[in-house]
């Protein structure tokens, strides 16, 4: 289990010591998301994701700090879903047709939610 604390800034990984995890997972979907589950031991799990911009070079230290936070935030704060942008008034209109293409394909996906048993 210590292998997911690799590239992880320290006050975040202090942050996920402190849920007590039972188990941390990350998993890299090159060149588009991260994602990180933290299962803590009294059953809670959080979810973070991280996706990258068509403009940013995937980066997975990066990736993997964002996804971290965001599952650890829902942990904290005990509630759920801060979702992706879903609304056309949403999306900068500097973007491109690529861009809101790659966004709607996550139409809907959570940067992060609670699950409780």
């Amino acid at each position: 289990m210590k292998n997911w604390r690799k590239g992880l800034n320290k006050k975040l990984v202090n942050q996920i010591y402190q849920l007590e995890p039972e188990d941390v997972d990350f998993e890299f979907h090159y060149p588009i998301y991260t994602r990180c589950k933290i299962k803590t031991k009294d059953g809670r799990v959080g979810i973070g994701y991280a996706i990258c911009s068509i403009k940013d070079e995937f980066d997975q230290r990066v990736g993997k700090n964002k996804a971290a936070g965001r599952a650890v935030k829902a942990l904290i704060k005990q509630r759920n879903c801060d979702y992706v942008r879903s609304e056309w008034d949403e999306i900068p209109n500097t973007w491109t047709k690529k861009q809101i293409d790659r966004l709607l394909r996550f139409k809907g996906l959570p940067k992060s939610c609670l699950v409780e048993r």
